[in-house]
């Protein structure tokens, strides 16, 4: 829970702060809200009014001191206008740390372009890059949103890791007959409330709140750390009024938005049953047309609510052959509508290991469409944006969480599938010509699904060489290859390639007569998680997996074994881990076989001492070495 520390500060800042009645000196920083920070909020005063159902205006004045490199994300200003958000007045001033100012930026000095590729008549993205000739520096921000619509209303981070805060507030004014919900996430602050008979007014105010530690594996502000939701209960956005109260309320307001959308021509849709007739069910007929939008169709990337609520319609989609996600999600949706086949399009968050909408507060927090189509026993979701996604699968940004989907009833909140190791799958067969130098020839079969089908999609096939080289090399660790040649392998599920490289040294190193070889030739597990006193956040892998590797090293002329590891086997709540070794006397070969499975991405606070454990034991046996040296054989030793 939340619970700022009351210090002493010389400087009384007012609810008008300006930067002149402030000394900015970063020496009269106290010391306890320097320790664990890189940066340090001076002032905020962020204020939200809503004047009228669909008008509302989000002022914002920031002074933050930023304390090393480490904090200079602050730097980057970004902000995309549409119809519905514009950015008013602009100013940015930069203050030495001696808090003499230094530099100063205005509007006209942020770099504009649009995007959206014409979907989008308006999108507008608005940048500044702010230099940083050394640190400690200070940042004052001044500017205001402009909201024409009310459907989503800024949320309040009071406090992140590294971010210590000296004076902060949240304002929020709006008429009474509209309504203001909130609801606090990881504190107990609760806001001073006003009432002139018209208007009510909620403010939430931080002072001298120190930086919270970085804990690594943690994710997302509003999931891990405190904040304050705030959402409308009445609500207008391009011309559609709706009531967010409840999400039943919520979408029986974007069934309103979808009205008239799924609608295309007699003609397409004899097109599309001709392509399914001789399908056997329902799910057969789905993954046909699911494959053939994949192959026709492209995305454009255009987050949900810019732009507008409403897709653009299923004839305009058909025609152009490209569309955002809410556009692609609902031709997909008519499509199948036009063959008797039910789904929904469901509105969620996009973002790896978010938690998805919250039950009990309906609130805007979408960026994403994706489609859900009830068979029976069996669900199938759909992700209609990407053209390598399997049928029926979603990926660590759209798994495990809160869904809404919107019926002919209203909006219906639904969990979408948790991820399972068997759907993340990396799986190697290398085989090395070992020369007595300690060279070789090494041909590799990867096969990878999930996860690792979309990296290895991205890096080995849609990249240039040196990329490729560099992923082989410093995402997957294998050793730095002289030649290289990747060949992909046709597969419907996996991304299945062979890669053969030359690599000079293959042994870890040589000793007299003796070559020391890792069990893999490349790093199959490496990752050590941090030590820590007391884990306060859940930790997050980014997917649950299964690893397996079968490395085969055939001897030189003359080679014989002299220490060959045991192998070894150990289970946690967590993960699974076996190792082998084994030499086959008739091919001259060690067989090196390694199996890992992480059961589950997320580990909570009292788990994280026993998986590291775990991975810290995985590391270990990972560290052995398989010894081969010239002679004749001997006794096998094992470590």
């Amino acid at each position: 829970m939340l619970k700022p520390i009351t210090l002493f500060f010389a400087v009384l800042i007012s609810l008008t702060c300006s930067s002149q009645a402030i000394d900015l000196s970063v020496d009269l920083i106290p010391d306890s809200l320097l320790k664990n920070a890189n940066r340090v909020t001076r002032f905020e005063k962020l204020v939200l009014e809503v004047t009228d159902i669909d008008r509302a205006s989000f002022k914002v004045q920031e002074i933050t001191t930023i304390l090393n490199s480490s904090g200079k994300s602050k730097l980057d200003f970004v902000f995309e206008s549409n119809k519905f958000f514009k950015l008013g007045d602009f100013e940015v001033k930069v203050y030495d740390a001696n808090g003499k100012q230094i530099n100063k930026y205005k509007k006209k000095d942020l770099t504009t372009f649009n995007f959206g590729e014409g979907l989008i008549d308006d999108g507008i993205r608005n940048y500044i890059i702010i230099p940083a000739p050394s640190y400690p520096l200070t940042v004052e921000f001044q500017y205001d949103i402009i909201l024409k619509g009310t459907l989503h209303f800024p949320h309040y981070s009071i406090a992140e890791p590294s971010i210590s805060v000296i004076n902060s507030s949240y304002t929020a004014i709006f008429p009474k007959q509209f309504g203001i919900r909130y609801k606090a996430k990881n504190t107990d602050l609760a806001p001073v409330k006003t009432d002139d008979g018209k208007t009510e007014t909620y403010t939430w105010t931080v002072n001298n709140h120190p930086a919270l530690t970085f804990e690594d594996g943690a994710v997302s502000a509003g999931k891990s750390y405190p904040s304050i939701l705030l959402a409308p209960t009445k609500f207008k956005i391009d011309n559609y009024e709706g009531d967010m109260s409840s999400w039943k309320n919520f979408g029986n307001w974007y069934n309103a938005v979808l009205a008239g959308t799924d609608k295309i021509s007699d003609g397409k849709k004899q097109y599309y049953q001709n392509m399914v007739n001789g399908a056997s069910s329902n799910k057969e007929k789905i993954k046909i047309i699911y494959d053939y939008l994949q192959k026709n169709f492209r995305y454009v990337s255009i987050q949900m609510g810019i732009g507008g609520q409403k897709p653009f319609p299923a004839d305009f989609t058909d025609e152009k052959k490209y569309g955002d996600c809410k556009g692609l999600s609902n031709y997909m949706y008519t499509v199948l509508k036009s063959l008797g086949i039910k789904s929904y399009l469901a509105l969620i968050n996009r973002r790896a290991n978010d938690e998805g909408v919250d039950a009990d507060f309906p609130c805007d927090r979408f960026n994403h469409v994706i489609l859900f189509v009830p068979d029976g026993k069996d669900s199938i979701w759909l992700e209609c944006t990407s053209k390598t996604a399997l049928f029926g699968t979603l990926d660590n940004t759209t798994e495990n969480r809160n869904a809404i989907l919107i019926t002919e009833n209203g909006g219906v909140l639904v969990a979408t599938p948790e991820s399972q190791s068997a759907s993340n799958t990396f799986n190697v067969r290398t085989t090395i010509t070992l020369d007595e130098n300690g060279s070789g020839n090494c041909v590799s079969d990867i096969k990878g699904t999930g996860s690792y089908k979309d990296d290895m999609l991205y890096y080995l096939s849609e990249s240039k060489r040196d990329d490729q080289k560099a992923y082989l090399v410093k995402t997957i660790g294998y050793k730095q290859p002289d030649e290289m040649l990747i060949t992909r392998i046709a597969d419907p599920v996996a991304y299945n390639t062979n890669i053969t490289l030359a690599i000079e040294k293959v042994s870890e190193f040589m000793a007299g007569s003796k070559m020391f070889l890792a069990p893999h030739i490349y790093k199959f597990w490496s990752y050590k998680m941090p030590a820590t006193e007391k884990r306060l956040r859940d930790f997050y892998f980014e997917v649950p997996f299964q690893k397996s590797d079968t490395t085969i090293y055939k001897l030189p002329a003359g080679y014989v074994i002299d220490v060959l590891p045991a192998g070894n086997k150990f289970s946690s709540e967590t993960g699974d881990y076996r190792s082998s070794y084994t030499f086959n006397e008739s091919e001259r070969a060690i067989y090196s076989i390694t199996r890992l499975e992480l059961k589950k991405h997320k580990v909570s606070p009292a788990q994280y001492q026993p998986t590291k454990e775990f991975f810290d034991k995985v590391l270990k046996e990972e560290a052995q070495r398989i010894v081969i040296k010239k002679g004749e054989q001997e006794k096998l030793k094992a470590f």
